[in-house]
């Protein structure tokens, strides 16, 4: 949308740096030391980053304290309560340990977020099977990880049926301030 601003927080100045060069407006450094504004942004997107911070719940409240009122908090992030990470175990494709610090339930995600005085709005768990297709090339050792149309429809309405019952191996939460 044109009338909206755009602004991006990373902790690699390499990366920072390019994306500055792209005109673009971007925090750099560590979420818990770099000086946000209180009571700015409309809408925080936190996609697959939560998992891998030294202190989730410090990181969240800092971005919560930055939150306008009324203000949404996207996180996305794997789902330890999920049936593939109870299936593959620690063949379990996003566990990736070590680059993975913290993983989440829904439940625990929801404290963590009620603990930093969010309301969780709604939680989506999503449909597709890669994160079980890969667990699966994992166990068996298959290093070529593009995934074969094939298995994808097979292994889909698997999914789809995880997704109901809250067991999908990725999932995102909404939640307001």
């Amino acid at each position: 949308h044109p009338n909206w601003n755009f602004f991006g927080l990373d902790n690699n100045e390499y990366a920072c740096q390019k994306v500055r060069e792209k005109g673009f407006n971007v925090y750099c450094g560590d979420i818990s030391a770099i000086e946000l504004p209180n009571n700015f942004f409309d809408i925080i997107n936190m996609s697959h980053i939560i998992e891998h911070l030294n202190n989730p719940k410090e990181a969240v409240r800092c971005l919560s304290k930055s939150l306008k009122s009324g203000g949404i908090i996207k996180i996305s992030t794997p789902n330890v309560d999920s049936w593939g990470a109870r299936v593959f175990r620690s063949y379990w494709w996003v566990a990736e340990v070590p680059r993975h610090l913290f993983l989440f339930s829904p439940r625990t995600l929801s404290r963590l977020l009620s603990d930093v005085n969010l309301h969780v709005e709604m939680i989506v768990f999503h449909k597709g099977p890669k994160v079980e297709i890969r667990s699966l090339y994992y166990l068996i050792g298959k290093k070529d990880l593009r995934i074969n149309p094939f298995i994808w429809r097979l292994v889909y309405p698997f999914t789809v049926v995880a997704s109901w019952f809250g067991k999908s191996s990725i999932m995102s939460i909404t939640a307001i301030k």
